[in-house]
């Protein structure tokens, strides 16, 4: 259903139940595999409406494989590439009810100590019914108190926070920062 720069995202079907299964296009060095265990026994525990829930992972062929909700097939991105082609734009009330589920749903990434670092219009998927859920946490961090920041630079450019652009350490602010820059395409329908 999807491929990124992270692996490929593929559909899958058990017990007339759908589930996307991300598998990852590399092999992941043990401190990676690590790294990441640890982000996905944050990401099992959450259960937020609003988040793409994470259910199981596995390694398969010496890949590392997540089993997660399904999203639907539609993303925010495509979403207002609709407007954008029919030349309107957004009712204001969808722009509001959007904007609050993607705040309470950055609420509990937080809440978990996670920045999201990739937060764009591509990783919120929308049913619809207007209602969102922010995915693909595969370049997330865990902040820890003895390291409650970040310092890759990584992401998306266009939704980059000053803080990565000029590679200063960051934290979830980061997260707050794309989130104005996907307000900000809602309202004018341009990136």
């Amino acid at each position: 259903i999807g491929s990124g720069g992270f692996g490929d995202v593929f559909l899958v079907e058990k017990e007339n139940k759908y589930y996307a299964l991300k598998k990852l296009k590399f092999i992941l060095t043990k401190e990676e595999k690590d790294k990441y265990d640890k982000l996905l026994n944050t990401l099992f525990k959450i259960n937020n409406e609003y988040i793409i829930k994470y259910y199981h992972s596995f390694v398969e062929n010496n890949y590392f494989n997540v089993v997660m909700e399904y999203g639907d097939n539609t993303n925010l991105k495509q979403f207002i590439q609709k407007y954008k082609i029919k030349s309107i734009y957004i009712d204001e009330k969808i722009i509001e009810k959007i904007i609050i589920q993607i705040c309470l749903g950055l609420k509990e990434i937080h809440k978990n100590n996670i920045i999201h670092r990739d937060l764009t219009p591509d990783n919120i998927f929308i049913d619809e019914n207007n209602k969102i859920k922010i995915g693909d946490f595969g370049i997330s961090k865990i902040l820890t108190t003895s390291k409650p920041y970040g310092k890759t630079i990584i992401g998306r450019h266009h939704y980059f926070a000053p803080e990565i652009e000029k590679g200063e350490k960051h934290n979830n602010k980061i997260d707050i920062y794309s989130l104005g820059c996907i307000i900000y395409e809602l309202f004018t329908l341009n990136e």
